[in-house]
Order: structure tokens, then sequence, then C-alpha cells
């Protein structure tokens, strides 16, 4: 749970692992991928981002992208990032309003080949408030495994102490 004590009423996100909010979804327009927003005048949840392009199948229904932080990669690139249950375990916030958050989780921009052309980033990822998508964080491919908590260790908010199941940054060598 994240709260943004600079909104009145305060704005309350949560991360976790979902795919949709409310009900038993009976149509996409419920579909919300792991990151969501109390939206206080419609009295329920938001997706919070978007952009990740959908599989073919599922373009017609997400012709921007899916909404939230979907798993990513899809059935390219298996590994520590599943994609049946990816989950977000912490979010920080910076002053900007851009959402941080950690766990095991991806971002890929394309899942094309060569794989030296994509951008990618495991195990953290920035919601980017001015494009309403989420983005690689780091210039180094994230870290080598899971975050589990993070934490903000300057008052300008530049600085993020992070903690999890990763052994090195992606820049190691």
């Amino acid at each position: 749970i994240l709260l943004d004590h600079t909104q009145d009423p305060v704005d309350i996100y949560i991360g976790g692992t979902f795919n949709y909010y409310g009900g038993t979804p009976t149509s996409n327009a419920r579909m919300c991928y792991n990151v969501a927003r109390w939206d206080h005048e419609k009295k329920d949840w938001s997706p919070v981002g978007g952009g990740a392009k959908p599989k073919e199948i599922d373009a017609k229904y997400y012709p921007n992208g899916y909404p939230g932080l979907p798993a990513r990669p899809f059935e390219k690139f298996h590994g520590f990032t599943r994609t049946d249950f990816p989950w977000v375990r912490s979010m920080v916030m910076d002053k900007q309003g851009n959402i941080y958050a950690g766990g095991c989780i991806a971002i890929v921009d394309h899942d094309t080949l060569p794989v030296a052309d994509r951008v990618e980033s495991y195990g953290i990822a920035k919601y980017d408030k001015a494009t309403d998508k989420w983005v690689a964080f780091t210039t180094v491919g994230g870290v080598s495994r899971d975050i589990l908590e993070m934490t903000w260790v300057d008052e300008d908010r530049t600085k993020l102490l992070l903690s999890g199941a990763f052994e090195y940054d992606n820049a190691w060598r």
C-alpha cells in the first residue's frame, strides 16, 4: 500500500498480484494489472499507467496497451519474472508523483530480437506520471532477482535503498 499525503483526500495505491478489480469481470472494462489507485469520485479502483503492448489475441481489446503493470516478459523469456504470478511487493513515490514498484516484475519495451535492441529492467519499474506509462527505472537493467522492500534515504527522494532476493544489479561484470 502506498499513500500519497500530498493529495486531499489522500490517494491510495495498492500493488500485488491481480489482473482486475471489483467483482469477477464480464468484460475488459475492469482489467487492471498489479497496481491500482482508489478513485474517490468514482468510489472504485482504477489502473495506474499502461501502455504495455498486448498479445496479438488481446490487441483489439487493448488498443492503447494493457492497463496497469502487466507481467512481462510474456511467453518468450521465462525466468524469475513469472508471467502467471508476478507481484508488486513494495512501492514508493518521488516528489514529482512518479511511482517506483519493486517485486517480481519486469519491464521489456518489446519482445523482438536481437535482445541488444531492447530496453529491459527486472525487479523494479517506474510509473512515469507525465506519460502515464510504466518504464524501465535503471540504465543497467534492474537487479538480478526480486526486490522486497525499498525506501528513500534522502529528503529529496533521489536515492533509493533496496532490499530483496537479488545479488547484484545488472551492470555487474
